[in-house]
C-alpha cells in the first residue's frame, strides 16, 4: 500500500526543497525527495530503507534519536506530531522543523507516515537575535529603572533636608514627630523632645555678618548631630536659629543628659561672640520635655519643650531646662 502511494506522488515532490519522506509502519524511510537529500549531504543508499531515527541526520545525539522515535510512535497511534530539532545536515548541526502525518488507506487503517522537514536556521537565528535584543532591552530598562529609583531617593532626601545645615527639615520632622508620638501612645513608651535655640544669634549676625552667621549655623547643626547617641534620634532645623531633637523611647532624665551633652559641646567649640565683650563665645539654650503613653500627645510635648526653652532663656541662657523642673 505504501509503495503504491509513493509512486503516485513521487514526480510531484522530487524537486521540492522541503524534505518529504515516507515511512513504513516499522519506521523505515521508503522514500525521500531528491533535492533535500542532496542538500543534506547524504546519499539515497545511506538513508533509504533505513530506520528513520537511526540515520546520519539524527544519530549524532541520543536525545534527538529518542525524540524522533517518540514522535514516530505517537504518529503510529494517529497523532500529527511536530517539533524542532538539531539535525546533521551537510556536516553541521542545523535547526529543522519536522511534522509527522499519519496516513490511512481506503479501509481506514493506517498505511504509512509522511515526514516533512524544513530548515529553519534563519528563523532560529532571528529568534536568537530577538531574544538577545530583548535581554539587552530588559537590561537597559532595569538600568534606567535603577537610576530613576536612585534619582527619586536623592530627590526625596533633598526634599527632606535643610539646604544650609543638612539636617532634617521641618517637613520630615513634622512627619517623624507624628509617627513617634503615635508609636509611643500605642506602646506606652516615652518620647523626648529638645528645643535648641542659639543665644543672641541676631546680635551675632549683626556683629559678624550673615555669612559668618550661616557658618555658625552649620557648625552648631553638626555638633548637635554628632552629640546624639542613636541613629533613631532625629535632629532637625525648626526655623531660623532654632533646632529640635526628637528622641524616641527617651524619658526626661535621659533627654536632659542628651541636651547637656549638646550644650557643652557647642560651648566647647568656642566660637567667638564678642558682641558681648572679649572672650564671649556662642552658646545655646535648650528646653527639655518628655511624655509617655496616655499623657503623650503632639501639642503638649511641643508646648512643654517650648515653655522649658523660654524658662532657660529667661534664667540667663546657656543652660538646659526640664519642663516642670
Amino acid at each position: 500500500m505504501a509503495t503504491r502511494n509513493i509512486y503516485e506522488i513521487k514526480e510531484l515532490i522530487s524537486d521540492l526543497r522541503t524534505f518529504i519522506g515516507v515511512l513504513d509502519l516499522d519506521g523505515h524511510l521508503v522514500f525521500g525527495n531528491s533535492v533535500p537529500l542532496e542538500i543534506s549531504g547524504v546519499t539515497r543508499d545511506e538513508v533509504i530503507d533505513e530506520v528513520f531515527w537511526t540515520t546520519n541526520w539524527f544519530n549524532h545525539d541520543p536525545k534527538v534519536v529518542a525524540e524522533i522515535k517518540n514522535a514516530f510512535d505517537r504518529a503510529v497511534m494517529g497523532e500529527v506530531v511536530s517539533g524542532e530539532i538539531l539535525a546533521m545536515l551537510g556536516g553541521r548541526k542545523t535547526w529543522m522543523e519536522y511534522v509527522l502525518h499519519p496516513k490511512t488507506g481506503a479501509n481506514g487503517s493506517l498505511s504509512y507516515i509522511v515526514a516533512e522537514g524544513m530548515v529553519i536556521e534563519r528563523r532560529k537565528q532571528a529568534e536568537s537575535e530577538l531574544i538577545e535584543l530583548n535581554r539587552e532591552l530588559e537590561w537597559r530598562v532595569a538600568e534606567r529603572t535603577q537610576k530613576l529609583e536612585e534619582a527619586n531617593l536623592k530627590l526625596k532626601a533633598l526634599s527632606e533636608t535643610d539646604f544650609l545645615t543638612q539636617l532634617a527639615n521641618r517637613q520630615l520632622y513634622d512627619q517623624r514627630f507624628k509617627d513617634n508620638v503615635a508609636i509611643g501612645q500605642r506602646a506606652n513608651e516615652s518620647v523626648g523632645l529638645l528645643m535648641v535655640d542659639i543665644d543672641h544669634f541676631k546680635e551675632y549676625n549683626d556683629h559678624y555678618g550673615h555669612d559668618k552667621g550661616d557658618h555658625a549655623l552649620k557648625l552648631v547643626a553638626a555638633k548637635i548631630s554628632e552629640s546624639l547617641p542613636r541613629k533613631t534620634d532625629l535632629p532637625a532645623r525648626f526655623g531660623g536659629e532654632e533646632f529640635v531633637v526628637l528622641l524616641p523611647i527617651t524619658d526626661q532624665q535621659a533627654a536632659l543628659a542628651v541636651a547637656e551633652r549638646i550644650r557643652l559641646g557647642i560651648e566647647a567649640m568656642a566660637l567667638r561672640h564678642e558682641y558681648f565683650g572679649p572672650g564671649a563665645v556662642l552658646t545655646v539654650s535648650i528646653g527639655v520635655a518628655s511624655l509617655r503613653g496616655s499623657e503623650l500627645n503632639e501639642d503638649d510635648l511641643l508646648n512643654h519643650a517650648d515653655r522649658a526653652l523660654y524658662i532657660a532663656k529667661e534664667a540667663g541662657r546657656n543652660r538646659c531646662q526640664v519642663y516642670g523642673g
